[in-house]
């Protein structure tokens, strides 16, 4: 759907770490043109959350995702800045 300024979305990662156990198991991706981010859970064959991310900078676009080896995941914004995902 590219309606409301929806243009690709940027597939990321499960957060695995430990950083912010509130976001365990949670797959975070985001639209490149609509500068959203938004994450699910999935668990026995479904989506059982959804939620949709307040951010508290501005990231353009959002470029692409990251993960270390710890798990804990990462925005690549077109500011040219990389972000870590933490609980609010």
């Amino acid at each position: 759907d590219h309606s409301n300024g929806q243009c690709a979305v940027i597939g990321g990662f499960v957060y695995r770490g430990t950083r912010s156990p509130a976001l365990a198991g949670q797959y975070f991706y985001a639209d490149l043109c609509a500068a959203w981010v938004r994450s699910f859970t999935y668990a026995g064959g479904a989506v059982t959350g959804r939620t949709s991310w307040t951010l508290k900078v501005n990231l353009g676009s959002v470029l692409s995702f990251g993960e270390d080896a710890r798990g804990e995941v990462y925005v690549l914004s077109s500011n040219g800045t990389v972000y870590g995902i933490s609980a609010p």
